[in-house]
């Protein structure tokens, strides 16, 4: 097997703070292994993915408003690759690079903070670009029409209204839209950022992280391949193993 390079988004799955891996850690790149063994994908998308693809370009566009008013700012789309990790960065204008996450919403947003994914994510951003400054840019923008339909048809059937038309669910609605359009709050009410540095201390981490993640994937792929061997010898024909 070739080389596993992990993505930036995953490092703080492989990395701890001892150093060893932990059981979470493990279980994480057997997970990797498997992806990569056979080649799947086991990410599976859900309403609060949707959202941060639907409104990628409206977080932008707040993001280039707090930072960059008079600069035009582009989405990057070029992928980062080194021997070890991989990963694309939102936003690249050096000397800093921004990752841009969009708050399902205003609950999520209220509770959002610099996880430990979050750093890393962005640590690992820098260690491919070269970039030495980061920032978290997390924002609050409004539910597309097409999103918040979904919401609106599942508020119907949880709540068991009689009609779409009933004062009850159209007074639910209304509440509901709250929850997810924010055209009554301040636009400085509406994103929170984090700085985040990288030092040579975090470079050697995600290498020597990468690098003990590696040598569990192989210790699994060995276990894979006596595994095999083994069953394979039992389903040979007894007659053929007594020959």
């Amino acid at each position: 097997m070739k080389p596993y390079k992990f993505r930036c988004s995953s490092l703080g799955n492989i990395i701890s703070k001892s150093g060893k891996l932990t059981e979470g850690n493990k279980t994480y790149i057997q997970k990797c292994w498997i992806e990569n063994k056979y080649n799947i994908q086991s990410d599976i998308q859900s309403k609060y993915f949707d959202k941060g693809i639907a409104c990628e370009q409206d977080g932008l566009m707040l993001f280039k408003e707090v930072f960059y008013p008079n600069k035009l700012i582009l989405k990057n789309r070029r992928h980062y690759s080194n021997d070890f990790i991989q990963g694309t960065p939102d936003v690249i204008s050096s000397p800093m690079l921004a990752d841009i996450k969009n708050a399902y919403d205003i609950f999520t947003f209220a509770k959002a903070h610099l996880t430990w994914d979050y750093e890393w994510q962005l640590k690992g951003y820098m260690y491919l670009t070269g970039l030495t400054e980061s920032v978290l840019f997390y924002c609050l923008v409004d539910m597309p029409d097409f999103l918040l339909a979904k919401e609106e048809k599942d508020l119907f059937y949880k709540g068991g209204f009689l009609t779409t038309e009933s004062p009850e669910y159209l007074e639910a609605v209304t509440e509901l839209r709250k929850t997810f359009i924010y055209d009554y709050m301040a636009k400085a009410e509406r994103f929170k950022t984090f700085n985040v540095e990288l030092t040579d201390v975090d470079i050697e981490q995600i290498y020597d992280s990468v690098i003990i993640s590696r040598k569990y994937m192989d210790s699994l792929e060995s276990e894979y391949k006596e595994r095999i061997e083994f069953n394979q010898n039992l389903l040979t024909p007894k007659e053929l193993q007594l020959c």
